[in-house]
């Protein structure tokens, strides 16, 4: 290192400036403003992913209206230029749909997903003539308008510009802050505290304005690329971003111990995932860059105590007001948490005997008590296989699987071409990658639980694909001259 100290900074970034095209708030559309109410209404009303909870009943038909709200100004350009998404999203809905659409019976009657449900309907002496693909048809409606959530914010996102959906960047940021803020408290009062918005919820745990502390942790972990992005960008040695780099070291510490404390172990490991994703988004020093690496040792000293002093008392205190609890289980073992392969094996069953449709959408938790084995009964039941991935194939069979298959394809090949053929440089390309991270993260997420259920997490996966869009076709080699700060 030449007596040098090892920093880690962000190229000079052509412009990466998230309020550099406007010159007031007043002048940014309209779509963004209701993008920024609907997230924080998502937010603060979609932290469970039960059907049954009323936040979540009314926030449904509020999609609806922003939804229709974003048709009122929606032009063939914004659908042409984000076709990818759109595509993605449309395929989705109509899948859904059949599953809750009436079919003959006779049709129904050849499937051998349908023979459980026959044998109930004959000794019942039920007949009919029409019925459903789904096993429990009131829950394939609900999939069904489950997805007016993200796909209000599709229609509100693809009519913004790139500068503007970039923008949306330290709303998720100060979201996921106030929701780290929510499990602070939670965990220094009582289990009835008011700050548990949630009735059925994990009591005791830093849940944020989730029900589920996994949950909250995935968000706290997507929270560090976030910053390691946001904090670093356009590192001119002005005040601004001097004041934005420290609040992004100093939340960076404060979010390890909040995710310690929710006690989530599958949280804990998307936040070791997120920290291999934010050093991707980072760069070495070099000579060029020196006025950079100056902004970032002058901002190193005057936040280094600070930092520590901030850490080391919130350490101490969710630590010893939550007397330690959350610690523990993270650390420790759980016999209950232990027996989710056993969960996971069952499911599997499943896959097997409602093949080739799948029992429907939404029907995981009542099918899957008819194959449930007697050593995995007890008071409780399993709503959901806790791995979304195989939920996804019980519940939706071949259709499930060949639209896994085909997203994981576009995800792999996308990535392959933001990180290996297109200029890092780029601001759109620094956001798109970011994107490809964050997916990254709640993919794996989904293994172990299923946080894309809930309408909060299923808003932040909707920006993030239209994230991943936005680097454009304009594929530049790493090498290429310095363009000016008007490049996209």
């Amino acid at each position: 290192m030449n007596g040098r100290p090892f920093v880690f900074v962000t190229p000079q970034l052509r412009g990466f400036d998230l309020s550099r095209t406007r010159h007031s708030i007043s002048d940014l559309p309209l779509q963004f403003w209701l993008l920024v109410i609907f997230f924080i209404l998502s937010f603060f009303m979609g932290g469970s992913s039960r059907a049954d909870v009323q936040s979540v009943a009314i926030l449904r038909p509020i999609s609806v209206v922003f939804c229709g709200m974003a048709l009122l100004t929606l032009k063939p350009e914004h659908i042409r230029t984000h076709w990818v998404v759109v595509t993605g999203v449309g395929i989705t809905i109509f899948v859904l749909f059949l599953y809750a659409l009436p079919i003959p019976q006779n049709l129904l009657m050849r499937m051998p997903s349908h023979q459980i449900a026959d044998e109930i309907r004959m000794a019942a002496n039920i007949g009919s003539d029409w019925g459903v693909a789904n096993i429990v048809p009131v829950n394939g409606w609900n999939a069904v308008t489950s997805m007016c959530v993200p796909l209000a914010v599709i229609l509100l996102g693809i009519q913004l510009s790139k500068d503007d959906l970039m923008r949306t960047l330290p709303l998720l940021v100060g979201l996921g802050a106030i929701s780290g803020l929510f499990g602070f408290f939670q965990v220094i009062s009582s289990s009835d505290s008011p700050f548990y918005l949630y009735q059925i919820t994990n009591d005791g745990a830093a849940v944020g304005l989730f029900a589920n502390r996994n949950h909250a942790a995935v968000l706290l972990a997507l929270l560090i690329p976030m910053l390691a992005v946001y904090g670093t960008a356009n590192l001119t040695g002005a005040d601004k971003n001097k004041t934005r780099l420290i609040g992004a070291f100093a939340m960076f510490f404060i979010l390890i111990p909040l995710i310690l404390v929710t006690g989530s172990r599958s949280g804990f490991l998307i936040a070791i995932l997120g920290l291999g994703g934010a050093a991707l988004l980072f760069s070495y020093p070099s000579n060029s860059h020196s006025q950079i690496t100056t902004s970032f040792l002058s901002a190193r000293r005057m936040v280094s105590v600070a930092v520590l002093a901030v850490v080391g008392g919130l350490v101490f205190v969710t630590i010893f007001f939550s007397r330690a609890t959350a610690v523990e289980r993270l650390f420790g073992g759980s016999a209950k948490s232990d027996l989710r392969q056993d969960f996971w094996i069952s499911s599997l069953d499943l896959w097997n005997k409602f093949m080739p449709l799948g029992s429907g959408p939404g029907s995981f938790a009542e099918v899957y008590r008819v194959i449930e084995p007697l050593p995995l009964l007890d008071a409780t039941y399993l709503n959901r296989a806790h791995n979304d991935w195989v939920e996804t194939m019980v519940v939706l069979g071949i259709p499930g699987m060949l639209l896994l298959g085909a997203g994981v394809v576009f995800y792999l090949m996308r990535a392959r071409v933001l990180f290996l053929h297109m200029d890092g440089n780029r601001r759109t390309v620094i956001v798109s990658r970011l994107a490809a991270v964050l997916l990254a993260m709640l993919a794996f997420a989904s293994f172990v639980d299923y946080p894309l259920r809930t309408p909060a997490l299923m808003s932040v996966f909707a920006l993030l694909l239209l994230w991943f869009g936005l680097a454009d076709k304009n594929m530049k080699a790493r090498s290429t001259p310095r363009l000016s700060p008007a490049v996209n």
